[in-house]
């Protein structure tokens, strides 16, 4: 044998695992690329902090904060604290949310929310990545110095 064939032969058989390996990294290197860069399952909603203060029974109020739906589903409230008065008149809020586009009120929005602790689904099946507002006014009219205007609760969206 000379040098040029016992060479040929070293290269026969490297050749398939090479070959193979090439392979094989080319395969992880797409499925690497195919998850980081393909489509990604949405973030899942979580309840985030809300809070504001509302005077006004007759105009609705908009908030200025945009916020963003995180993954397709619904958009849920709950208060810790609602506006009322120390004298007999019930407290309450109404609350609900709009499309930053066009708005209008999404869903089932608003809702009201007579009592503290009620957990109310203000939408369904919101798109992920939806834009909106929230809207609110007093379920009552209050006046005076036995009143408590603020709001303090959670929204999951």
């Amino acid at each position: 044998m000379s040098v040029t064939q016992i060479g040929s032969r070293e290269n026969m058989n490297t050749r398939p695992l090479a070959a193979t390996l090439r392979t094989i990294l080319a395969v992880a290197l797409a499925t690497l690329l195919a998850t980081t860069l393909g489509t990604q399952p949405a973030q899942a909603a979580h309840w985030r902090n809300i809070k504001g203060a509302v005077y006004a029974k007759i105009k609705w109020f908009n908030s200025k904060t945009i916020r963003k739906k995180e993954g397709k589903g619904p958009i849920d409230a709950k208060f810790s604290k609602i506006p009322g008065s120390l004298s007999s008149d019930p407290p309450g809020l109404w609350f609900g949310v709009k499309s930053k586009k066009t708005r209008k009120w999404m869903g089932a929005s608003p809702r009201e929310f007579p009592r503290e602790d009620q957990k109310k689904r203000l939408t369904v099946n919101t798109s992920n990545g939806k834009k909106f507002f929230t809207s609110f006014k007093r379920r009552v009219i209050c006046t005076g110095i036995l009143c408590s205007h603020t709001f303090v609760g959670k929204m999951r969206y």
